[in-house]
C-alpha cells in the first residue's frame, strides 16, 4: 500500500489530474455498461411476460366461445327449437378464429 502511496505522490500534477478524471469516468463506462445489458434483459423480459397475459387472454377467450357451443347446443338438445344453434354456430366460428390467432401468436414461443 505504501508503494503505490508513494507511486502517486510521485506523479506529476498533470498525471495526478488525468487519474482524478480517468478513474472516475472509466467507473462510469463500467456501470454505465451493466445498467445497459439489465436494462436489455429487463426490457425482454417484460416483452415475454406481456406475451404470456396476451396469451392467456386469448385462453379465456377460447373458453368463452366453447361455453357459447355448449350453451347452444344444450338450449337446442333441451328445445328441440334450431334458433337455440344460433350460440353453438356463433361459438364455434369465433373458437376456429381464436385457435388460428392463438397459433400465430405463439408461434415464437421458443419453449415449443
Amino acid at each position: 500500500v505504501n508503494t503505490m502511496l508513494e507511486r502517486f505522490e510521485a506523479l506529476s500534477v498533470r498525471d495526478k489530474l488525468f487519474a482524478g478524471f480517468a478513474v472516475p469516468m472509466a467507473l462510469m463506462l463500467i456501470v454505465s455498461t451493466i445498467v445497459f445489458f439489465s436494462l436489455k434483459s429487463l426490457m425482454n423480459s417484460s416483452y415475454w411476460v406481456k406475451h404470456t397475459y396476451e396469451a392467456i387472454d386469448m385462453g379465456k377467450s377460447i373458453t368463452t366461445s366453447l361455453v357459447n357451443m355448449e350453451t347452444g347446443l344444450r338450449g337446442y338438445l333441451v328445445s328441440g327449437k334450431e334458433e337455440f344453434l344460433e350460440p353453438f354456430y356463433s361459438g364455434e366460428e369465433q373458437f376456429k378464429v381464436l385457435i388460428a390467432e392463438t397459433k400465430q401468436k405463439v408461434s415464437d414461443n421458443a419453449y415449443k
